[in-house]
């Protein structure tokens, strides 16, 4: 939650779609849920420098093994 919302400078939202390319990039490098969840925090925290957020993020990722 929240993640979608965080907007840039300018106002542009993160955006479902760039989370989704995040997400087929980084879960195939990521070994483990936390690696995958502390990068796209990172992302995020990139996109959003400098601009106060309006909401609170919050994250759970899972993987199921077999």
């Amino acid at each position: 939650d929240g993640v979608t919302d965080a907007r840039d400078g300018s106002g542009a939202l993160f955006s479902e779609k760039r989370l989704l390319e995040l997400l087929d990039k980084e879960a195939k490098g990521a070994p483990n849920a936390a690696d995958l969840l502390a990068r796209i925090e990172e992302a995020v925290s990139s996109y959003s420098a400098g601009v106060e957020r309006s909401d609170d993020i919050t994250m759970l990722a899972v993987r199921r093994a077999g």
